[in-house]
């Protein structure tokens, strides 16, 4: 049984975009080289203060507060809405930290005269590393989902409806969004449709299993719970069986398929 990656959700007739410098993150390395030649600083010195500013920005522990929760092991990301540039909303999602756990695997022994590190700092990107393989751990589907075995981009919707449903139809109305109608939603925005909540994804579980694999090669993790590539096989669009989700703007010739 296949199921949609995601690529942009469309809330109350505005595109959610993450925050510019949370994309930055994901070219890390080549990006601090750039910065550091602009600025007339050594190679050494640029990748010595980007890892320092991922190291001072990681959460260190879990904050419940309203429209701020956050989870440890994670670096702060927000998104706005499109027209409101002024409203900035947090945001807890593993897909930001996957990529940031994957410069991190690049910081080791073998690597640290080139990179310019000391061991000290070594062991201080593995347990950045470790705290964010924990926050990822987060986001796994739970073993009743028939999507067990796969990550989430958001947290499940544990909470439930916080509006009437007349409410819910109003909101509904002036979306423009895929009705995915799963399960997971944006933590820190309440009125969120539940019809537009999303299932777990390809993306994220595949950048998930990534650092889950890295994980266990260098950090002594215990990887992912079963062989990835027979588990990414098995979840590929044949056609073989009926579509778990199946979204009206899905054309038709496709909605008997998997």
């Amino acid at each position: 049984m296949g199921w949609t990656p995601i690529r942009r959700i469309r809330i109350l007739s505005s595109e959610v975009y993450g925050q510019m410098w949370n994309a930055r993150l994901r070219v890390l390395w080549s990006g601090v080289l750039i910065a550091g030649a602009a600025c007339g600083c050594t190679e050494h010195k640029a990748i010595e203060g980007a890892f320092s500013f991922l190291r001072t920005q990681q959460v260190a522990e879990t904050t419940q507060e309203r429209w701020a929760v956050d989870y440890a092991g994670d670096w702060p990301q927000y998104f706005f809405l499109k027209g409101l540039p002024s409203v900035r909303i947090r945001d807890v999602s593993p897909f930001i930290v996957s990529f940031i756990h994957h410069a991190l695997a690049h910081l080791v022994e073998d690597n640290a005269e080139a990179l310019g590190l000391d061991l000290e700092q070594l062991a201080t990107a593995r347990s950045m590393r470790q705290q964010a393989i924990a926050l990822l751990r987060q986001f796994e589907a739970v073993p009743w989902d028939p999507a067990r075995g796969t990550f989430g981009f958001w947290p499940y919707d544990v909470a439930g409806p916080s509006f009437t449903q007349p409410v819910e139809d109003v909101l509904l109305a002036l979306a423009k969004g895929p009705i995915l109608n799963g399960m997971r939603t944006p933590i820190n925005f309440d009125i969120f449709p539940n019809a537009l909540a999303i299932p777990s994804d390809a993306d994220v579980t595949a950048t998930t299993f990534a650092a889950l694999l890295d994980d266990d090669l260098l950090d002594g993790g215990y990887g992912v719970n079963s062989a990835p590539e027979k588990f990414l096989s098995d979840w590929r669009d044949t056609g073989d069986v009926p579509l778990r989700f199946r979204p009206v703007w899905l054309p038709e010739e496709r909605a008997g398929r998997s």
